[in-house]
């Protein structure tokens, strides 16, 4: 019973998660056509942005709350944070996007969609630089770095993602220890419950959990 509380609530907060995420992902959508308007890119944003913001608001319907879905939203995030960097031109300050995003992520408490989308942010500035080397209009770093710049900010964020799934983890304990101590706690008030006959009466209104601990406390 007590890991079923546990349960119910880490999958509540997994959706709610979600829901965070998927308004983060719009908001990235939004800046997307601020930087459009700026540099003239609104076929990036329509092509890339766009779908990949819809795609993932449907993919919740099914997938919400669910590890598969964490994972393709750090992905849709580093897809986003990539798009800002091509509309800007591979401007520096534009990839501080990438670190702010990767943060945002431990917020789920899974250390999965951070290893997910440092691999693909990763994978994103080998292959951009490479293109943009053999003249390819796409860009990763403003003038042309080398891959010494490309090697700086790989080291950056593997720093930054030991950090974050070191914390992400040690937040997912905490709260599993939290979880199981108010497991017990409601275990033992619905056993005051029954032993009081307090429960017992028909129609009585169920009560929530922070109801039934107040009533533990004053049993």
């Amino acid at each position: 019973r007590e890991c079923m509380t546990t349960t119910i609530c880490f999958s509540s907060h997994y959706r709610n998660s979600d829901r965070i995420m998927l308004g983060l992902l719009w908001f990235t959508l939004l800046c997307s056509a601020g930087l459009a308007s700026w540099h003239q890119t609104w076929l990036q944003t329509v092509l890339i942005g766009a779908p990949v913001c819809l795609l993932l608001t449907a993919l919740y319907r099914g997938l919400g709350g669910t590890r598969p879905m964490r994972c393709l939203i750090g992905v849709g995030l580093m897809v986003m944070a990539a798009l800002h960097i091509n509309q800007a031109r591979g401007v520096i300050e534009i990839h501080f996007g990438i670190f702010v995003l990767l943060a945002v992520l431990t917020f789920y408490r899974d250390w999965l969609p951070i290893v997910i989308a440092a691999a693909v942010i990763a994978v994103h500035h080998v292959l951009f630089h490479l293109l943009q080397h053999q003249g390819y209009p796409v860009y990763v770093m403003q003038s042309h770095g080398g891959w010494g710049m490309i090697f700086l900010h790989a080291f950056y964020v593997v720093i930054e993602s030991g950090i974050l799934i070191y914390l992400a983890r040690l937040s997912l304990a905490d709260a599993t220890e939290n979880q199981e101590v108010l497991g017990k706690v409601l275990a033992a008030a619905s056993q005051l419950d029954r032993g009081a006959g307090s429960q017992a009466q028909a129609g009585e209104p169920r009560l929530s959990s922070g109801q039934r601990f107040d009533r533990f406390i004053a049993q």
